[in-house]
């Protein structure tokens, strides 16, 4: 039997819409793993992406704000701030905002494009500079787009603009955004770098586990640690993880201990896994 023309085309158009729609999520949330593990004891091994895994789409920052290391200044456009004696930064203004919004999946992450100007004490202004911080999450290392060199050895670094767009097409009033400005040595730079890596990975960990229903207390998560050796991991996780995911153990005294699982690239958690003490190395 022949199709009329029109249902083809019909048939044909939902197709086209469906595969190119964006899957949205509520704003705030972070996913909740797969499987829920159970209260005590070991739960079986993790199924751990392997490097043939699709890679996952960028978001949105997902994490609490995180407790930047070193000296900050948050600046708000057409204001300036001194910090440490060492530098007046004065915001001018953001050009551009193309960073992934907070609700949707995207397959880049986007960046917003700042124009800046650092003027050391008793020098004339300084000339206006272009900076670029790019979306995915709310606090980013010292890298090649986001650093302005400074007198005395030292390098302002850009590591975020609130707010974080939420919706596509969303119209951020210039007047709400702040930027978050460190200062630091430049031979700092690497220390800086693995010191922010550590408390956004810690605080993307812990606000999954409170997400997750886990009884995360204050006094347990300050004895958090971020797990490097593979030697340290206990059976119930596979020995490769470290290689794409950060692993963070949570003790929790008197029950058996949490171990969460994150994704290097993309920060969001892939899996929860309660340890019986015992199993642990």
């Amino acid at each position: 039997m022949a199709w009329p023309l029109q249902l083809v085309t019909i048939l044909l158009l939902a197709s086209s819409c469906d595969r190119s729609a964006p899957r949205e999520a509520p704003h705030g949330t972070l996913p909740l793993p797969a499987t829920r593990p159970a209260s005590s004891g070991v739960v079986a091994a993790p199924t751990v992406p392997t490097a043939s895994s699709a890679p996952s789409p960028v978001r949105g920052p997902l994490l609490p704000e995180v407790l930047i290391p070193g000296p900050t200044v948050k600046v708000a456009i057409g204001q300036s701030a001194t910090i440490d004696d060492v530098v007046t930064i004065a915001l001018l203004g953001v050009l551009s905002d193309g960073r992934c919004p907070s609700s949707v999946d995207c397959a880049w992450s986007g960046e917003a494009t700042l124009r800046v100007s650092f003027t050391s004490p008793g020098a004339p202004e300084g000339s206006p500079r272009e900076l670029r911080i790019f979306g995915g999450r709310n606090a980013q290392p010292a890298g090649k787009n986001n650093v302005a060199p400074l007198q005395g050895d030292r390098v302002a670094v850009l590591v975020s603009l609130d707010p974080y767009p939420e919706r596509p097409n969303q119209t951020i009033d210039r007047t709400s955004y702040l930027a978050t400005f460190a200062v630091i040595p430049s031979g700092d730079i690497p220390r800086f770098n693995e010191a922010l890596s550590d408390r956004v990975v810690l605080a993307a960990c812990l606000a999954h586990a409170r997400s997750a229903g886990h009884d995360v207390d204050p006094s347990s998560a300050a004895l958090a640690a971020l797990v490097k050796t593979p030697g340290l991991l206990p059976a119930a996780i596979a020995p490769g993880a470290l290689t794409d995911h950060w692993v963070l153990r949570v003790p929790r005294p008197g029950k058996a201990d949490l171990w969460l699982l994150h994704d290097k690239k993309t920060y969001r958690p892939v899996r929860d896994v309660v340890v019986d003490a015992a199993a642990t190395p």
